[in-house]
């Protein structure tokens, strides 16, 4: 009986940071197949301590996670995440079905984490943020952005930016690909609202300089949570 549905849909591979060698060729053909568009490929697991989903993009060749300002991986990149605790799980779907399966449960545009980041809910098609709250004074209020300067940082370290609509007490910490924290820059520190610069000598919170590779940033405070990718060379 024909389904119509290619044979690869459905199946799955679970990647654990101790199997790629064996898994990663079964993965690339999935990848292979999504390219043909007789499928399409998505990814979960849990990063930095939450629940996460991604979508292959085939023809971009990388993958979309469910914020959408978020940075894209590549696939190594991907994989880089996959570790004990930190499984990555992927899945061959349907065609057109990735973006609701991956990223956007509900299918309101409105992708999954940003979602919870917002306070509504992922699969409510009726519960979405609203884009900017604008006062009776009409100021519209600041629009948090997180960044670092230089990036790729070097010898000199980096600058990492932001900007807060009001005074809050914020953590800022760097984490490594395996979601393991290097060094705490602020924590809970009482930060004005405006631009906010803070410096990041590239030394982990023993001293010691880290070695070249892929960081994340991470900003929190009772009102916010955004991340940010970092490259630093050796």
């Amino acid at each position: 009986f024909n389904t119509g549905s290619h044979a690869a849909t459905g199946q799955q591979l679970t990647m654990d940071g101790t199997n790629e060698v064996a898994l990663l060729p079964r993965l690339n053909t999935l990848l292979g197949v999504a390219v043909a568009g007789d499928v399409g490929v998505i990814a979960k697991g849990s990063y930095l301590g939450l629940k996460r989903g991604w979508v292959y993009d085939e023809v971009a060749d990388n993958w979309q996670s469910d914020r959408t300002w978020a940075p894209t991986f590549t696939t190594t990149e991907l994989l880089a995440l996959a570790g004990a605790g930190t499984e990555l799980t992927f899945t061959a779907v349907p065609p057109g079905c990735e973006t609701r399966l991956g990223v956007d449960r509900d299918n309101d545009t409105w992708f999954d984490r940003d979602e919870l980041d917002a306070g509504t809910d992922p699969a409510d098609p009726g519960s979405m943020p609203t884009i900017l709250d604008i006062p009776e004074d009409g100021v519209v209020q600041t629009i948090p952005v997180l960044k670092a300067a230089p990036n790729p940082a070097g010898a000199s370290g980096t600058q990492v930016q932001f900007n807060l609509p009001t005074s809050e007490r914020v953590t800022l910490k760097v984490y490594d690909v395996q979601g393991r924290q290097i060094r705490s820059l602020l924590a809970g520190d009482l930060v004005s609202a405006g631009a906010v610069n803070v410096n990041w000598d590239l030394q982990d919170d023993s001293g010691r300089r880290v070695s070249g590779g892929i960081y994340f940033l991470q900003l929190q405070s009772p009102t916010l949570q955004i991340s940010q990718r970092l490259v630093v060379t050796n």
